[in-house]
């Protein structure tokens, strides 16, 4: 409980495991990491050699081993992996969420992998996808600059994912065969270019990825989602696929 007035608490601790009682929180609105887009602990690495001493870091907290991402050197920390850790935050989630409360979390990726592993964690979590689940947020200004938004073709805004602690499925579309994937994704890319001739692979990305994240809550229940994905798709992003 809240004591002398206070209205939040900040913790920094994992979010794996909170002392949050069971059903009883209305709303969590989280941004998870985005993949391999930013490695967040090497990041820091710099500043934490010179200040571990006077914060008093130990080697455990400086470890990376329970960072949830997905590293482009290190073999262990794959897609798998990151898609289990967050599983297992949404897990947690789940367990404080009021029933038929939302969990609210922001993503930006182009790979198609990282994006089943974000909608696979939380299906698997026991949430479901909002009929009205996925929302296109415009780009902020200064972010268009950052280390992983910088260059040609990158993704800019965010996709905004709205689950809910709900019984049973909302919006659950399973009419498209993970096979028919591909088609379905150039017969989207063509009819965004009809319209629009022209226009971004961002702007593309925003036609499309709205369309096909609710699709991914089918083969979220394949044990082997991701070897499904790579035998359909056979590339990670959508423009390295030939219409």
């Amino acid at each position: 409980e809240l004591s002398d007035g206070g209205t939040h608490v900040l913790w920094t601790r994992s979010s794996e495991c909170l002392p949050i009682p069971d059903n009883s929180v209305d709303l969590v609105l989280t941004d998870p990491p985005y993949g391999s887009n930013v490695q967040y602990g090497e990041l820091s690495a710099f500043w934490l050699v010179w200040l571990r001493d006077e914060l008093g870091l130990t080697d455990e907290q400086l470890g990376l081993s329970d960072e949830v991402l997905v590293h482009r050197k290190v073999a262990q920390k794959t897609y798998e992996d990151y898609a289990q850790g967050l599983q297992r935050i949404f897990s947690e989630c789940y367990r404080i969420l009021k029933p038929n409360c939302p969990l609210v979390f922001t993503f930006n990726n182009k790979d198609i992998n990282a994006w089943y592993s974000v909608v696979r964690a939380a299906i698997k979590s026991g949430v479901y996808l909002d009929v009205r689940g996925v929302v296109y947020q415009e780009p902020i200004e200064n972010y268009k600059n950052t280390a992983h938004t910088r260059f040609a073709g990158s993704l800019h805004g965010d996709f905004i994912y709205t689950f809910l602690k709900t019984p049973s499925p909302r919006g659950h579309d399973n009419s498209i065969n993970i096979s028919e994937m591909p088609r379905f994704i150039s017969r989207l890319a063509k009819a965004a270019l009809s319209r629009k001739p022209g226009c971004s692979t961002s702007e593309l990305y925003v036609e499309i990825f709205p369309k096909l994240i609710p699709l991914f809550q089918t083969l979220a229940s394949s044990e082997d989602g991701f070897a499904q994905l790579q035998s359909a798709f056979g590339v990670d992003t959508i423009e390295d696929r030939k219409s």
